[in-house]
C-alpha cells in the first residue's frame, strides 16, 4: 500500500476521534494540542488568573505582550498585579515590566489543522489613587485601557485598541501604529499618534500647551471640545471631524479621499483657508475657499481634501 494512501487513512480516523470526542462535548469543538487533545469551549473557555500584591510600591510599568493590559487606580495601599501563566511579572526596585510568554498550539477543526493561539487573559495592574508614576512604557497586540492615573511619561505601541480616560501626562503623549483609539478627559502638553487604519476619537482633552501631531492610515479622526495649541491631522482614506474644539494656534488638517467637516463657535476670531480637489467646499453656508485671510492674528484653519468635501459650520 502506497505511503500516501496510509497516510490518508491516518488521517481520516484521527479526524473521526477528534469529531466524536468534540460531539461529546454537547456538539462541534474546536480540539487543540497543549500538553494532550483538549476541547476548546468557545462559551466558558477561561483562562485561570493569580492575583498578587507587589512588596513595595512602584513608579515606572513597562510591558510587552499579547494580553489586553488594563492600569488603573484604586483602594489598594500597594500595587497589585492580576494577570495568567502566560505572562510573567518582574518586579526590580520600583519598576515592573510584564513579559508575555508564547502558547503556541496545534488547533484541530473537522479534517484540517492550523495554529491557534487561544485567550491569554487580561493584565490588571492597579495602583494606589494618590501614587504619581514616573513612566509608563509598553508595546500590546491585544489592547491598552489606562485610567485614572497621572504619569510623567506615557508612550504606547502595537496594533491593538487603545482606551484612555481621566488620565494626566506630564509630558507629550506617545502612541504608535495603535488600532482604534479613545481619549476622553486626557491632560498633557501634546500628542503624537500614527495609527495602521483605526478610527481615533479624542474628547474633552487637553492638550494647549504644546504640538499635536495625528495620523491614521484609512481610519476617520475625531475631535469633540477638546483644547489645542498647534495641530496637524492627516487621515489617509477616512474622514476628520472637528467639533466645537478650543484653539490658540492653528489647525492644519487634511484628509485624502475623505470628507473634513468642522462646526466652529468663533467664527469672527478665526480665519479658514479650504481646498478639495474633486470636492465641495462649504463654509459657513457659503460656498467660498476661504473666510477672513486678512486678519493675520487669528487663529488659523487650513483645511485640504483629496477626493472629498469641505464643510465648516
Amino acid at each position: 500500500m502506497k505511503k500516501s494512501v496510509i497516510v490518508g487513512l491516518l488521517i481520516t480516523i484521527i479526524g473521526t476521534v477528534m469529531m466524536a470526542v468534540a460531539l461529546g462535548h454537547t456538539g462541534f469543538k474546536t480540539i487543540v494540542w497543549d500538553d494532550g487533545f483538549k476541547v476548546v469551549d468557545d462559551q466558558t473557555g477561561s483562562v485561570k488568573m493569580t492575583k498578587k500584591t507587589l512588596k513595595s510600591s512602584v513608579n515606572q510599568i513597562k510591558f510587552a505582550t499579547r494580553s489586553r493590559v488594563v492600569i488603573q487606580t484604586g483602594d489598594v495601599k500597594k500595587p497589585t498585579v492580576s494577570s495568567s501563566k502566560f505572562n510573567e511579572v518582574k518586579q526590580s526596585g520600583r519598576s515592573i515590566n510584564i513579559i508575555g510568554k508564547g502558547h503556541p498550539r496545534t488547533q484541530i477543526v473537522g479534517f484540517s489543522m492550523s495554529g491557534y493561539s487561544g485567550g491569554t487573559g487580561d493584565v490588571v495592574i492597579t495602583v494606589p489613587k494618590d501614587q504619581q508614576l514616573e513612566k509608563v512604557v509598553g508595546h500590546d497586540k491585544n489592547g491598552v485601557s489606562i485610567s485614572g492615573i497621572t504619569v510623567n511619561k506615557l508612550k504606547l505601541s502595537g496594533d491593538g485598541d487603545i482606551q484612555i480616560q481621566n488620565v494626566h501626562s506630564q509630558e507629550p503623549i506617545t502612541l504608535k501604529n495603535t488600532d482604534d483609539t479613545t481619549l476622553k478627559n486626557v491632560t498633557a502638553p501634546g500628542i503624537n499618534q500614527t495609527s495602521d487604519g483605526g478610527d481615533l476619537t479624542y474628547q474633552n482633552a487637553d492638550f494647549s500647551n504644546g504640538a499635536t501631531s495625528i495620523s491614521s492610515d484609512g481610519g476617520d479622526v475625531s475631535l469633540d471640545s477638546t483644547k489645542l495649541k498647534d495641530v496637524v491631522i492627516n487621515s489617509d482614506g477616512g474622514d476628520i471631524h472637528l467639533n466645537r474644539n478650543s484653539v490658540v494656534g492653528s489647525v492644519i488638517a487634511d484628509a485624502d479621499g475623505g470628507d473634513i467637516n468642522a462646526l466652529i463657535s468663533n467664527r469672527k476670531e478665526v480665519q479658514i483657508s479650504a481646498s478639495a480637489d474633486d470636492g465641495d467646499v462649504s463654509i459657513f453656508g457659503s460656498l467660498r475657499n476661504s473666510w477672513r485671510l486678512s486678519q493675520h492674528k487669528n487663529i488659523t484653519y487650513r483645511l485640504s481634501s483629496d477626493g472629498g468635501d469641505i464643510s465648516v459650520k
